[in-house]
């Protein structure tokens, strides 16, 4: 594969016609060099819920997010769109492949943090992306309407079970079965997928 760095991230966000925000972002970031992958470091936040949003039943069911977790750990939207940014700028946009499992509402979330009040600092559609489910429909011939969760997807692969919807442990486990599909060996049938996103710089 043509990248030297290779994000891969989940986020949990809040999501009504109410209120939307990422809850919690996780990334873990690797390097390529003479075709291995090396582990470099994470990134990983929970966020305040900004004045006017709450979690809704969806979230406290799935994600195991509450008022204690976000009291306890999280940080304000202000100084985590700080860390954020101070990360990712680390990898050059054309260096760097960020991957997520049906990533359009990661993309999403991750702009909003980014981008508050209408004042754009960075967008997430600079980087190339890689849509990891997009990947899998092609690799093992399953129709779109017929797209796995990531948790039956890993399954696929052999890859143990975990408990899935929180992002840290989504981010891993979406590591794991971007390793598990060989992705040197398959880069052609990857990027016929069409599952890649180039960036939009």
């Amino acid at each position: 594969m043509r990248y030297r760095y290779y994000l891969v991230l989940d986020t949990e966000f809040v999501s009504s016609k109410q209120s939307k925000q990422p809850l919690q972002i996780a990334i873990r970031a690797y390097e390529l060099q003479s075709g291995q992958f090396t582990h470099l470091k994470d990134f990983s936040s929970f966020i305040f819920l900004k004045k006017g949003n709450y979690l809704n039943q969806h979230v406290r069911q799935y994600t195991k997010i509450n008022e204690s977790v976000l009291r306890e750990k999280g940080i304000r939207f202000s100084d985590a769109r700080l860390q954020l940014i101070h990360f990712l700028l680390e990898f050059p946009f054309h260096e760097t492949l960020l991957i997520g499992w049906d990533p359009n509402q990661d993309i999403i979330m991750l702009n909003l943090l980014l981008n508050d009040n209408d004042d754009q600092m960075l967008d997430m559609k600079w980087y190339s992306w890689l849509d990891l489910a997009g990947a899998i429909r092609l690799l093992q011939n399953i129709p779109k309407h017929l797209t796995p969760s990531l948790e039956k997807a890993c399954g696929l692969y052999g890859i143990p079970p975990v408990e899935f919807h929180d992002a840290e442990v989504d981010a891993y486990a979406t590591a794991s079965l971007f390793f598990a599909i060989d992705p040197i060996t398959n880069c052609e049938k990857i990027n016929r997928s069409h599952a890649i996103k180039p960036s939009t710089l």
